[in-house]
């Protein structure tokens, strides 16, 4: 049976955290899913796990995280796709409220969420509420949006649409910047939709020069002249869409080896902002 996603994980050495993705994958309802591991030869036994335990794998050598995503695409054959890390998991219900989303919307493209910052214990950190997905935003800015929480229509892949392999951290904001500046449309679910752990070993922290002379070889000239009221206008925005409310929330994710249940973690008042890299 054809899937209605496919899911692509890059992974290297890090099977703690992969077997949590998985299983947050694994235990989606409602839909039909494939999950496919691209691994970059593991020395932990990831090799060995995927090959008992999942049956979508691509075992070999790659360019980087981004190369990875890549392969995953060339065999994806669900009606949508995206990619989740090995330090993400999505919630309960994610996939079947996102293809009701999909098949809502026939003229979106691209999918997008809230999604939570968390320990490895499952704690929360921050509470990242998703708001406008505009082209001049991410050009001017960043990526302000978790790519956990982000879902793409199949015509994304069969328009030619890849990552670039040259990026180690940015490829995924020059992917959306590929896809808003081609008039992509795209659609907000005001709910969290995936969770990710901050593990002490996350892609992180500062890029080589090499990254950030891409980055702005990518960025359109306009965007770096008017980068600070663009910048003020996106605060504004975030600030309207709610992006600071401190509401209650619950919340059900994956915290240690036994994967037959998820911890279930609530909090009355979560942050907003960003925790610290070293927050695990």
């Amino acid at each position: 049976m054809k899937p209605d996603f496919s899911i692509i994980t890059p992974s290297f050495n890090s099977l703690e955290f992969l077997q949590r993705a998985c299983a947050s994958v694994r235990d989606q309802t409602d839909v039909n899913h494939e999950h496919i591991v691209v691994d970059a030869c593991s020395s932990d036994g990831t090799p060995e796990w995927l090959r008992e335990n999942v049956q979508q794998s691509i075992i070999e050598r790659d360019d980087g995280m981004y190369d990875a995503i890549n392969k995953g695409m060339e065999i994806a054959r669900g009606d949508y796709f995206a990619y989740l890390n090995c330090d993400e998991q999505y919630l309960p219900g994610t996939l079947a409220r996102v293809k009701e989303c999909f098949e809502e919307n026939p003229d979106v493209d691209i999918i997008y969420g809230d999604c939570l910052i968390i320990r490895c214990n499952g704690e929360l950190l921050s509470y990242r509420r998703a708001y406008p997905l505009r082209y001049a935003y991410v050009a001017a800015w960043q990526l302000y949006i978790m790519t956990a929480s982000i879902f793409y229509r199949r015509n994304v892949i069969d328009q030619g649409f890849r990552f670039d392999k040259r990026f180690r951290i940015s490829g995924d904001w020059e992917f959306l910047l590929q896809l808003l500046q081609n008039g992509h449309r795209c659609k907000r679910i005001k709910a969290p939709l995936a969770c990710f752990a901050i593990t002490g070993k996350n892609l992180s922290g500062n890029k080589p020069q090499r990254e950030r002379e891409l980055e702005l070889q990518r960025t359109p000239a306009w965007a770096k002249w008017l980068r600070h009221p663009i910048n003020a206008a996106r605060l504004v925005e975030k600030a309207l869409a709610g992006a600071y409310r401190r509401a209650p929330i619950r919340y059900e994710c994956y915290t240690g080896t036994d994967l037959s249940w998820r911890s279930v973690q609530e909090v009355a008042r979560p942050e907003h902002r960003w925790p610290a890299w070293d927050a695990t």
